[in-house]
């Protein structure tokens, strides 16, 4: 049985617009770089060329594209998620991932002082937030403590 092939749904202009800057910058630019410092991996990068990342991405409008309108980002919903990550993995850059800014993951859930003085940073790239999480019956006991 042959299934139907659906309607082709052209990419709206604006995502479109969005996914061929990033690509322009992750050619342009990001890649070069990574070339010059021969990063081969990500944890071959430094901090301050994933700073340089953000910062520059942050610079071209790029950043906050991903993150929800009401958070002060592009609100360009799944279907530019995907577009735009699409434009990561085909320009094969290490660090490309770091030009798209994250949602603030469960730090979206706070409020007031916590909002501002956690949310904020990582949002708009100055500062990095992460997740982690152990099982106290298996293995050594495990600590965690800030790098910054």
């Amino acid at each position: 049985m042959k299934l139907p092939v659906p309607d082709s749904h052209p990419v709206p202009a604006e995502i479109e617009r969005l996914r061929a800057a990033l690509s322009r910058f992750l050619e342009d630019e990001v890649g070069p770089a990574e070339d010059a410092a021969r990063i081969a991996d990500e944890a071959d990068a430094s901090a301050a060329l994933e700073g340089w990342v953000r910062a520059r991405s942050a610079a071209l409008g790029l950043y906050r594209v991903l993150q929800p309108a009401d958070l002060g980002g592009g609100g360009v919903g799944a279907l530019g998620m995907v577009a735009l990550h699409e434009a990561v993995g085909r320009s094969g850059c290490v660090l490309g991932h770091l030009a798209l800014g994250g949602d603030g993951g469960l730090l979206r859930f706070s409020s007031g002082a916590q909002r501002e003085r956690f949310l904020g940073p990582v949002l708009r790239g100055e500062s990095t937030a992460a997740l982690a999480f152990t099982d106290a019956r298996e293995g050594p006991r495990t600590t965690a403590r800030g790098c910054g």
